[in-house]
Formats: structure tokens, sequence, C-alpha cells
């Protein structure tokens, strides 16, 4: 049995794609994902399986769509990932609510650091991590009013980036153990 997290994108923001958390922990359950558990209602859920992060991934997608009614795009990290992950984040010294880690699900472009920078605020910085399925991001004045933030779909399309900040990381990962 492995720890895992699935990070949901795009769900409660908003009126749309409302998801909500005991409804998400029973589904993950029906699953068979053992111990699953939530925090906050962003789409965090931190659970343990013995079947691949790949299998868990289709699987979770395919019921997130039947019982909610529409398509979740759903990234799922093993455990000891995401504390390398934690370990090595370069802009770990900045404000960990303008700090974030940007989950992809795949292989991020590899002009992705360089179209960010192009359209960068002042302070903001980028790097992908060594296996470049990992964006660090410092947003450094805010991830709402950076264009870069906005500009990440279109820039990694035809994949997705699921962006969670640094606080919220490190307590995914502290439920994960």
């Amino acid at each position: 049995m492995s720890a895992r997290v699935a990070l949901l994108r795009g769900i409660n923001v908003g009126k749309a794609k409302r998801v909500p958390m005991a409804e998400l922990r029973a589904l993950a359950g029906s699953l068979g994902f053992a111990d699953a558990r939530t925090h906050l209602q962003s789409g965090n859920l931190v659970y343990t399986s013995g079947a691949t992060a790949g299998e868990d991934r289709d699987r979770f997608a395919t019921a997130l769509e039947e019982r909610f009614g529409f398509a979740i795009d759903v990234v799922i990290i093993d455990g000891a990932r995401l504390a390398e992950v934690l370990a090595v984040h370069p802009f770990a010294d900045g404000d960990p609510k303008r700090v974030h880690v940007g989950f992809g699900s795949g292989p991020l472009p590899e002009s992705l650091v360089n179209d960010l920078r192009a359209l960068a605020r002042e302070g903001e910085r980028f790097a992908v991590d060594g296996d470049g399925d990992v964006l660090f991001a410092d947003f450094a004045q805010g991830v709402h009013d950076s264009r870069a933030a906005t500009s990440l779909p279109r820039l990694v399309r035809p994949g997705f980036i699921t962006l969670r900040n640094l606080a919220t990381v490190r307590a995914v990962a502290d439920m994960v153990g």
C-alpha cells in the first residue's frame, strides 16, 4: 500500500463544479482508497492504495465524472514524491501563500519557464523540477494579479497543471506523514 495524494483541478471555485469534501471522501472509500482524508475545500485528498498511481487516477476521474456530472482533472502523487518536491523547492524562502507548486498531468513544456518569465511581474520567479512535471513558482505580488499565472492553462496545453500554495502543500505532506 502506498500513501498518495489526489489533487483535483478547478473544483469549488465560485458556484461551478461543486464537490463536497464528505462526498469526495466517501467516493474515494467506495473505490477502495483507504484512510481517505481531505484538506481544505479545494480537492486535496490523502489516501492509501495498492494500485498504481495511473490506475488510481483513471478510476477516480471516471468515478468523479459519474458522481458529479462533469469531468475533473486529477493528478496523483506518491507521498514520497511530494516530500521530495518540498525538499527541493527553490523558492521555499518566500511567502508560503504566494509561493506555489504546480503539479502537471505529465511532462511540462520545455519552454514553460521562459514563457512565464516573459509574462512575469516584478519579483516573480519560476523553475521546473528535474523530472519536468512540477513547476515551482513565486507569484511575489499574488497569484490572482499575475499574468503568468492566468496564462498557465494555455501554456501547458494539451496537458494541464494544478497549483497549490506552499502552505497547502506542506499541510498535505504533513497529512501523508
